[in-house]
């Protein structure tokens, strides 16, 4: 069913129609699924109909996109509070 290519190490690997792609985060939301590398989006699946269609890798989950955001926001205000910025 996959084909063959070289998974980066570190990265999830989300499958639609036998087709790889790669991201360090693959966020799936209500109708979407976007992959992210360094926190930004590289590919997006939007406006989905059939989520069955794509499938991660074995062993893998989805990333919370929730989550990232609750992370970041408390990365970037341990910076301000220690008067740093991005």
């Amino acid at each position: 069913m996959k084909s063959e290519f070289i998974k980066k190490e570190g990265y999830k690997v989300l499958y639609t129609l036998d087709v790889p792609y790669q991201a360090e985060k693959i966020v799936k939301e209500n109708n979407s699924i976007t992959g992210y590398v360094n926190n930004k989006p590289i590919w997006q699946f939007p406006n989905i109909s059939n989520m069955a269609d794509f499938v991660l890798e074995d062993g893998e989950t989805f990333d919370n996109h929730e989550e990232e955001k609750r992370l970041l926001d408390l990365e970037m205000a341990i910076v301000d509070i220690l008067g740093g910025g991005f």
